[in-house]
């Protein structure tokens, strides 16, 4: 579950860069049951909780009750092959993007695409 773990954290990083941050790993088993659950937010805005449990996973958003209101689903099949782990991240970004208001997400991307000029600029 670690590799699992570190593979789905490397590729929200590739595409949400700095927007996704306070990684909480909630549980990680490999026996007797594979199992991993860990929660994260993205753009400052929402908590997303990730659950694998007997080769079934999915992304929920989390608020304060216990269960989170689901994004996705998917079975182990959906992470084999080349760049399956960005595809996820990348479905799960547009999945997100849709629930945050647009001035809100509007005034981060605008934040992006400032740039800071230097002393020496």
């Amino acid at each position: 579950m670690r590799a699992l773990r570190e593979e789905l954290v490397a590729a929200l990083r590739t595409v949400f860069g700095s927007h996704v941050e306070d990684f909480v790993v909630q549980a990680e088993l490999d026996a007797p049951v594979p199992s991993l659950n860990f929660s994260f937010t993205v753009y400052g805005y929402f908590v997303i909780g990730f659950e694998y449990d007997r080769g079934r996973f999915g992304f929920s958003v989390l608020y304060e009750r216990p269960v989170g209101i689901p994004l996705d689903q998917h079975t182990s099949s959906d992470l084999e092959g080349e760049g399956r782990m960005i595809d996820l991240a990348e479905a799960l970004r547009e999945a997100i993007r849709l629930r945050i208001p647009s001035p809100y997400l509007d005034s981060i991307e605008a934040l992006d695409r400032t740039v800071v000029v230097g002393a020496h600029g």
